[in-house]
């Protein structure tokens, strides 16, 4: 079965990808970079616009995978329809992040979907641990991790934001919505 990681660049799809390395001949990654991610995200200040990759994404390559980077622009969806509010925010995730994902996964022919989301996360889950949709298996296998767990598995590789108790990192820094991702700390990111 053709398997991908789904990595946002974030602590949890870093702790899943390190917890699969095993398996790095076997299962590919693909990141998506709305072209607003926040800097941290991104392998360092200067390539951010020439190149998007994600910092972690660097610490993923080097385990061996297989990265593959699917290159959206969420200001631009938001120039045509308007910032999202707190009633239509899935609308512009959907079109810029989970649409994109879900095609690339379709069109490479893959299986299955590994995520780093858990149980604890505190944003809107699309799919669940175990659901099928479009004959694609959706696998977290972190799902019952918490937040030490993951802290300590990361050790000195976790991003130094979440040190400081920081949960989750927005997948658009300039998103206005406070439920997304981890809107409620893009200040932290801001700074990164």
């Amino acid at each position: 079965m053709r398997a991908v990681i789904q990595f946002s660049g974030g602590r949890d799809s870093l702790a899943l990808a390190y917890h699969m390395r095993a398996l790095t001949p076997f299962v590919d990654v693909v990141m998506v970079d709305t072209g607003d991610m926040p800097l941290y995200a991104y392998e360092n200040k200067a390539l951010v616009k020439s190149l998007g990759f994600n910092k972690n994404l660097q610490l993923v390559r080097d385990l061996g995978f297989n990265v593959e980077l699917v290159q959206t622009r969420s200001d631009d969806w938001r120039s045509r329809n308007g910032n999202p509010s707190g009633d239509n925010w899935i609308a512009c995730c959907f079109h810029n992040i989970w649409m994109p994902m879900g095609e690339f996964v379709q069109q490479r022919g893959y299986r299955q979907v590994l995520r780093g989301t858990r149980r604890c996360d505190p944003h809107f889950h699309g799919v669940m641990p175990g659901d099928i949709v479009d004959g694609v298996l959706y696998t977290f296998p972190l799902w019952d991790w918490t937040d030490k767990q993951v802290n300590d598995y990361l050790g000195p590789l976790l991003p130094e934001a979440y040190r400081n108790d920081v949960n989750g990192m927005p997948d658009c820094l300039t998103c206005p919505v406070m439920e997304a991702c981890g809107g409620k700390n893009r200040e932290v990111w801001n700074a990164s």
